[in-house]
């Protein structure tokens, strides 16, 4: 993990069933609590099996405040058990942020008549840019 850079990992059984997650953080944790850190120690030792998930139908807005709530980076999308997927914090992030700029926007023309005519609309225009 530590040599690509990977912070966790979805444990999947012989039959393609999630059943937990085990990170560098739940390693490190565990494998302290038991004052002992082996090359030969099984992942089910140190796994979580309280995989925290969303289902394939949740709205990004739910999965970014499942993020948010249990403090998570990546987010693993289950469907019957199976994994489909995994959503990262910044893809969700970015996504909502597209979202509301456009949202934004389109007000903005309601209102004033033409995009980015007011102030403020000009600085958050800035600011998501930079």
């Amino acid at each position: 993990m530590e040599k690509v850079d990977i912070h966790s990992l979805v444990v999947i059984d012989g039959v393609g069933d999630v059943v937990g997650t085990f990170s560098k953080t739940d390693f490190i944790r565990k494998s302290a609590l038991q004052a002992r850190i082996s090359e030969k120690m099984k992942v089910h030792e140190v796994m979580n099996s309280n995989v925290v998930h969303v289902e394939m139908g949740n709205e990004l807005e739910q999965c970014f405040k499942v993020m948010h709530r249990y403090n998570l980076t990546e987010l693993p999308v289950i469907k019957d058990r199976k994994l489909q997927g995994i959503l990262r914090a910044t893809n969700v992030a970015c996504h909502l942020l597209d979202e509301h700029e456009s949202l934004i926007e389109q007000l903005n023309v309601y209102i004033c008549g033409s995009q980015l005519s007011h102030p403020i609309i000009r600085k958050h225009k800035f600011l998501i840019a930079s």
